[in-house]
């Protein structure tokens, strides 16, 4: 199996590291701005040979022959900018970049770097719609939620069930209507001030790991490697991913990309028909996409 990593950076190493401790008998390539890589592909080289893994830099015929990319280039949104502020530049850079190669028909392409719901849909539609573009989108953000659920309420993790859609940014969408704590719904354990007090928490976690961190990069580097895995499953799991709406039957706007839940596995990602949500709940998700749409659609 083949692995394509685009762009080098704080998130795209940690990926790079963590495809190589969860598959074996890989080919990875690195594709980066062209610089000296050598002691990073040196690196990754031995940590692969202990899964008889190998790794190699900027090989076009690899990336076209890929089965999953995972697309980390872009430039970082700063401490306190929005995210739409750099997406003009990540804009130009997904042309850059796929005019370098072309992935196979069959390539899977996972979308990590932000605004993850717009990055998402420039890829997909850059390249004709022929492949099947995911985002990280709001499955981390569903991660952090559930952690910031089990530590506050001092639970096992498997305990805590909930989802967040909508956009990975300031607009997202916990659906507290779907969180349940050992099968009881939130409502009837915890106050709307409790639940108020959770999602500034999940809304500030970029920010607060960043106070001493340069990026956020290990919890969204075991999401994304956790979706190719899944994608590969047998089983399926449901995941809110970032996806174009055009495959979303809920949703009715088009030429943007929404982080929806999505059952994943056999190969096959299917959107959630008829997902419940409350009234309040379906205007908050209003108000994400509509910010979506400001960032994705404004830049085209």
């Amino acid at each position: 199996m083949k692995f394509t990593v685009v762009g080098a950076g704080a998130v795209g190493k940690v990926i790079c590291q963590t495809i190589l401790a969860h598959f074996q008998n890989i080919e990875l390539n690195i594709h980066n701005r062209p610089k000296d890589a050598t002691g990073l592909v040196m690196d990754l080289e031995h940590a692969g040979a202990l899964y008889n893994s190998t790794v190699s830099f900027r090989d076009m015929t690899e990336a076209s022959e890929a089965d999953f990319i995972f697309f980390t280039a872009g430039r970082r949104t700063k401490i306190g900018e929005s995210r739409s502020e750099s997406a003009k530049e990540n804009q130009a850079i997904v042309r850059s970049i796929f005019e370098e190669f072309k992935p196979k028909p069959g390539a899977v392409i996972i979308v990590i770097s932000n605004p993850v719901e717009s990055m998402t849909y420039w890829i997909s539609d850059f390249l004709d719609h022929k492949n099947l573009v995911i985002g990280t989108g709001t499955a981390l953000d569903t991660v952090r939620l559930r952690s910031i659920i089990r530590l506050d309420r001092k639970v096992p993790l498997e305990k805590v069930k909930t989802m967040v859609i909508g956009e990975h940014g300031s607009t997202m969408t916990p659906i507290w209507s779907q969180t349940f704590i050992d099968e009881q719904n939130i409502h009837e354990i915890c106050s709307e001030s409790t639940l108020e007090r959770y999602t500034r928490e999940l809304k500030g976690s970029a920010t607060a790991i960043r106070q001493t961190e340069n990026a956020t990069r290990w919890g969204v580097s075991m999401v994304s490697v956790e979706l190719a895995k899944q994608f590969l499953n047998n089983e399926t799991k449901i995941y809110p991913i970032s996806l174009p709406a055009e495959r979303i039957n809920d949703i009715s706007e088009r030429g943007l990309a929404v982080s929806w839940p999505c059952k994943i596995g056999k190969r096959r990602i299917e959107p959630l028909a008829d997902f419940k949500m409350t009234a309040k709940e379906k205007e908050c998700l209003n108000l994400s996409i509509q910010s979506i749409k400001n960032t994705c659609l404004g830049m085209s």
